[in-house]
């Protein structure tokens, strides 16, 4: 895909991306870096789609209500981090801007530092770390790493968490572990959470004998000042395998996004066997904005249940997932095809993934023009891209026209299902 209406803006220190990456990006849109002094300029200025790559350590941790409020066409915004609080969700929303993050890259860098500061504080009390009890608040991917480190040196491991619970650790109420714990740790990263979950009365049983440590910018130290309240920088744990792991996510980010706003061009068209018939339209993931549009086409289909809603499948949808799809095709600015899918994992056969897709409609009026063949297309390059081992779906045995062209399009597998029916939706 090459689309040269579309800008891919850097407001990032230039050498961090590897040319292979960025030479990789000038194939799909023009690749623009901008100055540390000129980018709000530069950007507003811009009249072209845009995506914008985000770096806080380059252009400020404020992102300029400016650049959202004045510039024109912006896509979608990748950071250059796991967190979002320096840019205004709400304006971006109003603006139909999507804004991503990077994920998690630095668990076992953060862990082994945590780790780290315990055992240095504990032999500077000095005490002994087996037999102690240590207190989770928060099951994070570094919370849980931090419960089996602690699990495997003979610690008694508790923990508690707003959602999550499992069996391998104890579980009791937050304010127990302040009771009974030598050893706090605050995993969770976002800002607000210190506030909204620990209540300053808890923060006050933290004695001289417990060790509290968190992140930096929990704040814990504002609240008790004690030299056993550890604030650690998680930024400080980088190393230059993180930095390489960042570099990689974040630009595997901002590729998978381009990708799968996959479009037919209407040259790419012309160049094939073109029938009269056939229509070309544009292929890529829903968003909110489209979901009235998607329960139209269900409805027509009698497949939308007395229970369901726009509102509840707004509330169910999560665009960011990996794992589940839900496509539409547009076509002049209205929708009018869908298909849901979801890559899963074979554990069976090599711990490979495979898509099952169900769902796929198309409006009425746009039957026979193709519009089923691209939205098919567009899942098989899907798969090709992310080395999937098959693709799964189910089609009722009377519809063997639509066989057919399944037949055409490669699925030459044939497989017997069955289903069993729990819930009639009427």
């Amino acid at each position: 895909m090459n689309n040269k209406d579309i800008d891919i803006i850097f407001v990032t220190d230039r050498n961090l991306f590897d040319n292979k990456y960025i030479n990789k990006l000038k194939q799909i849109g023009n690749v623009i870096f901008c100055y540390k002094e000129n980018f709000i300029t530069k950007i507003i200025s811009n009249n072209n789609k845009k995506i914008i790559i985000y770096d806080p350590d380059f252009g400020g941790y404020h992102l300029s209500q400016e650049i959202l409020t004045q510039t024109k066409n912006i896509l979608a915004i990748f950071l250059g981090t796991t967190d979002n609080y320096y840019i205004d969700l709400d304006i971006c929303k109003k603006k139909n801007i999507q804004v991503l993050t990077l994920p998690e890259y630095i668990d076992n860098s953060i862990t082994e530092y945590l780790i780290m500061t315990m055992i240095t504080f504990a032999k500077k009390i000095p005490i002994t770390l087996s037999g102690k009890k240590v207190g989770i608040i928060g099951l994070t991917s570094v919370g849980k790493k931090i419960a089996d480190i602690c699990d495997s040196i003979g610690m008694k491991v508790y923990y508690w968490d707003k959602i999550i619970r499992q069996t391998n650790y104890d579980y009791i109420e937050l304010n127990k572990i302040f009771e009974i714990c030598d050893i706090i740790y605050f995993c969770f990263e976002e800002k607000y959470e210190s506030k909204e979950i620990i209540p300053d009365e808890l923060l006050k049983k933290i004695d001289d004998d417990t060790i509290f440590i968190s992140f930096k910018e929990n704040k814990m130290k504002d609240k008790v000042n004690k030299p056993n309240v550890i604030e650690i920088d998680k930024y400080s744990c980088y190393t230059n395998e993180d930095n390489i792991l960042k570099i990689k996510k974040w630009y595997e980010n901002i590729i998978d996004y381009l990708q799968e706003s996959y479009t037919v061009s209407i040259e790419e068209h012309n160049n094939k066997n073109n029938h009269n018939n056939e229509i070309i339209v544009s292929i890529r993931r829903a968003k909110e904005k489209d979901i009235p549009a998607i329960v139209e086409l269900y409805k027509k289909e009698n497949w939308l249940g007395n229970n369901n809603s726009v509102e509840k499948i707004i509330k169910n949808y999560n665009y960011k997932s990996k794992r589940d799809y839900l496509l539409v095709a547009e076509y002049e600015g209205k929708i009018i095809g869908s298909v849901t899918f979801s890559i899963n994992k074979a554990y069976a056969f090599n711990c490979m993934e495979y898509i099952v897709f169900d769902y796929l409609v198309v409006q009425k009026e746009y039957r026979g023009k193709k519009v089923g063949k691209q939205i098919i297309n567009y899942i098989n390059e899907l798969a090709k891209k992310k080395n999937v081992e098959s693709i799964w779906f189910v089609s009722s045995i009377g519809r063997k026209k639509s066989h057919n062209i399944y037949e055409k399009l490669g699925f030459d597998d044939p497989v017997k299902g069955f289903r069993k029916v729990f819930i009639q939706e009427q």
